[in-house]
C-alpha cells in the first residue's frame, strides 16, 4: 500500500489534524500551505499540488500503515479568515514509485478548510 494523507478539522477552538500514512520508519517531508497551484518537479512522481513557495516543511519518520503520524494544530478563533484552506502534500525521498519507478513518491493532497 502506498503513503497517504487524511485530515479533519471542526469550527475554530478546535484541533486540525492531519494523518501521514506510510511504511514503518520511511522518512517523510510534509509540506504545508494556505496557497493552491500546482508544481511539476522532474525528480517526482506527479506534480505537486501544494506550491513548493511559501510552505511550512516538516520532517517525519512513519511509523506504518496501520499506524499514522498525527500532526495536531489548534487553530484560535480569527487566526485565520472563515474559509481559508490548508493544503498538505507528503514527499517520502526514500520511497520509491510504482507509478513512475525512479522517482520520488508523493502524496494526495489533504484539505483542512477553516470553518465558522
Amino acid at each position: 500500500m502506498e503513503p497517504f494523507l487524511r485530515s479533519s478539522g471542526g469550527p475554530p477552538d478546535t484541533a486540525a489534524e492531519l494523518f501521514v500514512h506510510g511504511p514503518l520508519a520511511a522518512a517523510a517531508i510534509v509540506l504545508v500551505s494556505v496557497s493552491a497551484g500546482s508544481a511539476p518537479l522532474a525528480k517526482l512522481e506527479a506534480p505537486l499540488w501544494v506550491p513548493p513557495d511559501g510552505n511550512v516543511l516538516l520532517p517525519v519518520v512513519t511509523t506504518g500503515q496501520d499506524a499514522p503520524i498525527t500532526l495536531s494544530a489548534h487553530l484560535p478563533p480569527g487566526a485565520l479568515p472563515v474559509g481559508t484552506t490548508l493544503r498538505a502534500q507528503a514527499a517520502f525521498p526514500t520511497v520509491s514509485s510504482t507509478l513512475a519507478p525512479g522517482h520520488v513518491l508523493i502524496t494526495n493532497e489533504a484539505v483542512i478548510v477553516v470553518q465558522p
